[in-house]
């Protein structure tokens, strides 16, 4: 090959990879200003992902609202399980929210504790984020056990406020205790729906003008249940007995507002037989 035609490919081949370094540095600079007009940066993949704000909730430092805590009023089937998933926590979560150990036992009728929802944004600490959020630190510890408290995480958080003193108005487990005693002396040789009938009576007697304001009160009001006067109220109730008592402090109710009930082959009171009858279930009948 002549000294021309080398130099020739020389220049050729130098002006190829000319071409080839402006071609890319155009592509480089052109991305570069792409990212500088818009406004877009260069993204860590490292970095948490920014969390999502939740439209009207009201915020604090370390993070955004989910949800508040609040209490419901349990009715007859309701399951821990079911309620963890109706308002996304978990079991233990509801489980140390109503000092409930490892129970998942639930009464109809109670009110249930649902720890509120937290999406921590902030890197903080169960302490620090307990008193941003006005909760005892001890309680919030206890709704998160073993859950780290990261960014992008949701922390359980107890009811404070308006919501605690919601509690007040929770059945207890006496009162359903209380109220099984009658029904098993009252009707423990009765069908179901003659058991919930007999404990409806008296929660309807709580709701109405004239009677006294609680299951107690009504159960041992001078003279009004024979099984309290007798002594046969004391009995053990069956499992049957709270099952109804459960329900009918879910809101079942088979007698539609009775506020009496007498079983007619036992009864000789010209009085209560005299009242309007609403109901017939088994051998008892219920009137108001």
């Amino acid at each position: 090959m002549s000294k021309d035609r080398r130099r020739a490919r020389a220049d050729q081949s130098r002006r190829a990879r000319a071409v080839r370094v402006i071609s890319l540095g155009a592509v480089v600079w052109t991305a570069s200003m792409v990212a500088g007009v818009m406004g877009l940066g260069v993204v860590d993949a490292a970095s948490p992902p920014s969390a999502p704000a939740v439209p009207g909730a009201p915020t604090a430092a370390l993070g955004t609202w989910v949800a508040q805590a609040t209490h419901v009023r349990l009715t007859w089937g309701d399951t821990l399980w079911q309620l963890a998933n109706t308002y996304g926590v978990s079991v233990a979560a509801l489980q140390a929210a109503n000092h409930l150990g490892s129970s998942t036992t639930i009464y109809a009728g109670s009110m249930l504790v649902i720890p509120g929802r937290f999406l921590v944004t902030e890197a903080t600490t169960l302490p620090a984020l307990a008193t941003a959020l006005g909760v005892p630190a001890a309680a919030l510890e206890a709704l998160n056990v073993n859950r780290p408290v990261t960014v992008g995480a949701t922390v359980w958080v107890p009811p404070v406020g308006a919501a605690t003193a919601a509690a007040a108005t929770v059945v207890s487990n006496q009162s359903l205790t209380d109220l099984a005693h009658l029904v098993q002396a009252e009707a423990g040789n009765q069908p179901f729906l003659g058991m919930v009938a007999v404990a409806a009576v008296v929660l309807n007697r709580v709701a109405s003008p004239g009677f006294p304001k609680s299951i107690a009160a009504v159960i041992f009001a001078s003279g009004q249940f024979e099984s309290v006067q007798n002594g046969t109220y004391w009995q053990a109730p069956s499992a049957q007995a709270y099952q109804a008592a459960e329900a009918a402090l879910g809101g079942e109710d088979p007698t539609h507002g009775a506020l009496y009930f007498f079983n007619p082959a036992l009864t000789q009171n010209s009085w209560i037989e005299g009242l309007p009858v609403v109901a017939r279930i088994g051998q008892q009948v219920f009137s108001r």
